[in-house]
């Protein structure tokens, strides 16, 4: 017989000023049966320095090691007060502030609620789960930073707001030598639906357009390293394609990730404007 399962989603995330996150776990219970249990990812989690290269690597393990100790109280507490069960842990995991957080209730009938909850972690946490856009292009900001900054004379490319003359837009990726500014954006085109794809996409043009006409570097110094969409669909395909047109008619960069070669190419800065600066420094 299937029993109703209430499940939330474990949080980590780390700078409340992105809204940023990683799923790290899944707590469920069964109002019904009395039933609770939990499961988080191990406190050494490779993908978490993976999405979060500026973190400090012991952060995790105290939320890890807190959350889970917070877990742990709950679970014996609800043994000896089963019917506070759903009260207690939908106070427990309601949303609130803090770099361990919980998302939105789910329900969902089961007939066995333990692989059920094992079923929720491969799909929200598992290896076989997709990273959200925001995961994946800080990613690939973490990896394209690693190329550009083995660059000779030690160019470093870093995070910097630069205004649009109605405020101030952040590159994850510029540098400048001189007077000469250059800005890289990675993108992910891994959305949900084509119209999200859009969205992303357009929000991004948008961006850079303004930081264009304000001046604050040429459309020949800008370039959108992207990840297109992986799926075959001629929907998804003229979605990006249509994106990637209008990224092209600013008149800026647009390679594809994966393409080393073209991505180092753009990155680097004339010679001589290079050895210049070095003589200055």
């Amino acid at each position: 017989m299937k029993t109703l399962m209430k499940y939330a989603i474990v949080r980590f995330m780390p700078f409340a000023e992105t809204e940023e996150f990683a799923n790290i776990g899944v707590v469920t219970w069964t109002p019904n049966s009395n039933w609770f249990s939990y499961k988080l990812v191990p406190d050494a989690f490779p993908r978490i320095n993976h999405f979060f290269d500026d973190l400090d690597g012991s952060l995790f393990k105290h939320a890890h090691r807190y959350i889970n100790e917070e877990l742990a109280r709950v679970a014996e507490f609800v043994r000896s007060n089963p019917r506070q069960l759903d009260n207690i842990v939908t106070e427990v995991t309601r949303p609130r502030e803090g770099v361990m957080i919980f998302g939105a209730h789910g329900a969902i009938l089961t007939e066995h609620p333990k692989d059920t909850l094992n079923q929720l972690y491969q799909t929200f946490i598992g290896r076989d789960a997709v990273p959200s856009k925001e995961q994946r292009e800080r990613a690939m900001v973490h990896e394209l930073k690693a190329r550009l900054d083995a660059l000779p004379f030690k160019l470093k490319y870093k995070e910097k707001a630069l205004d649009t003359n109605f405020g101030a837009v952040k590159l994850p990726l510029v540098a400048s030598v001189g007077s000469t500014v250059k800005g890289i954006k990675p993108i992910a085109f891994n959305q949900s639906t084509p119209l999200q794809l859009v969205d992303h996409g357009e929000k991004w043009v948008a961006r850079v357009r303004y930081i264009i006409n304000a001046n604050s570097l040429l459309p020949n110094n800008f370039m959108f390293a992207v990840e297109a969409p992986t799926s075959n669909k001629t929907v998804y395909r003229k979605a990006y394609e249509g994106v990637e047109n209008a990224m092209r008619n600013l008149g800026v960069h647009v390679h594809q990730f994966n393409d080393k070669n073209q991505l180092i190419d753009f990155a680097k800065f004339d010679t001589e404007l290079l050895r210049d600066e070095f003589k200055l420094n």
